[in-house]
């Protein structure tokens, strides 16, 4: 009985990991983050039903071991799309460079390794699918195994204390959401680890269930948190953000004459035009460091960079639905610096409240 409500749990999770990968919306996220969201929970839920064929289906190993393909890439992507989702999800602009790249480049040797593994002949085939998937059920004391089953738990411990460690200047605070959700993900983290220790280890099943189901637990957790609350995760990075800066960047920096400067380039150069306009290339443009003049929005203007860039791009959209009413939505977009009509739309409506076509309506001058 208990064995089934198990499996159905799981089954659920996997199921519901993939159907949020291809629904879920998040207003806050910028062009890298809801591709990586996307990545990491289509990862996670194909491993996890993986995972699931593999113990209570086991002749599939036999029958249909393609089905059971890519589940080390799939995890290690999984990995990478957390660790590169947070690395994002502090900052305000940040760019996917080389050194993120690199890191797929284990993704690509695993997949070639399992590429060789599904081309051998069946009875090597068979031993080796079992070897990935069950690790020392067949193998004994497997050092890969415990690695590949712990890496995933492990890093949502340190995603914890990360958060933990950025949450300002009250980082045990109780009405703090930020160690809220650290604390859970953290504790709930490295518990899930070291129950897949002891199941790499010792061959205790029991183990990798409980710890299968602890991290539905935490993830299901945060998902209803987000769908329920969706400010909260902007609470947090605000809080993130915050205490980040907690150690000034600006010392020796005229930050007088630094707001001038951007009031310039923003005002009398239109830079804000620019569609690929970056945090480090306007940095350049007033001769500080990215970090310096993130600090100098959040501190000094009470506002990220992108939220400073769409607030002139919006008014310049504005004017533009006031002063030319022949002109399309979309044209007008592209020309206030926006990349699509959807990034569009949601600034336009997050700033004003309206619609751009309802905003022009309004603004419509009387026959």
């Amino acid at each position: 009985m208990l064995d089934n409500l198990i499996r159905s749990f799981l089954t659920f999770g996997a199921e519901l990991y993939v159907l949020m990968a291809f629904t879920l919306r998040m207003p806050w996220e910028r062009k890298y983050e809801s591709p990586l969201r996307f990545v990491l929970l289509l990862c996670l839920g194909l491993a996890q039903g993986q995972l699931i064929l593999a113990y209570y289906h086991q002749s599939l190993l036999a029958t249909r071991p393609y089905l059971f393909f890519g589940n080390l890439t799939l995890l290690y992507v999984t990995v990478i799309s957390v660790h590169i989702y947070r690395s994002l999800f502090v900052h305000d602009e940040m760019e996917l460079t080389r050194k993120y790249l690199l890191t797929l480049i284990p993704a690509a040797a695993l997949f070639l390794v399992e590429i060789r593994v599904q081309l051998s002949s069946a009875p090597v085939r068979l031993q080796d699918v079992r070897s990935i998937m069950m690790g020392s059920l067949v193998t004994g004391v497997n050092l890969f195994s415990v690695v590949r089953t712990s890496i995933f738990c492990l890093h949502l411990f340190f995603v914890g204390l990360f958060l933990v460690r950025q949450s300002g200047n009250r980082p045990l605070a109780v009405d703090n959401p930020v160690v809220r959700i650290a604390f859970l993900t953290a504790m709930l983290g490295l518990l899930s680890a070291v129950f897949l220790v002891n199941y790499a280890v010792f061959d205790t099943v029991s183990m990798l269930k409980a710890a299968m189901v602890m991290l539905n637990f935490m993830v299901l957790a945060l998902l209803v948190v987000v769908l329920r609350f969706p400010h909260v995760l902007e609470i947090v990075k605000e809080e993130m953000i915050r205490g980040r800066y907690l150690r000034s960047r600006l010392e020796g920096v005229d930050t007088a004459s630094l707001g001038q400067s951007l009031s310039r380039l923003m005002d009398a150069e239109n830079l804000y035009r620019e569609e690929n306009l970056s945090l480090a290339k306007l940095a350049r443009r007033v001769n500080v460091t990215p970090h310096q003049l993130s600090e100098f929005l959040n501190n000094e203007l009470q506002t990220n960079f992108r939220s400073y860039i769409n607030m002139f791009r919006i008014e310049h959209a504005k004017r533009m639905l006031r002063e030319q009413p022949e002109e399309t939505i979309l044209n007008i977009a592209f020309a206030a610096g926006f990349n699509s009509q959807s990034t569009f739309y949601s600034a336009f409506l997050k700033l004003t409240g309206v619609t751009p076509n309802k905003y022009r309506k309004q603004e419509a001058p009387l026959a």
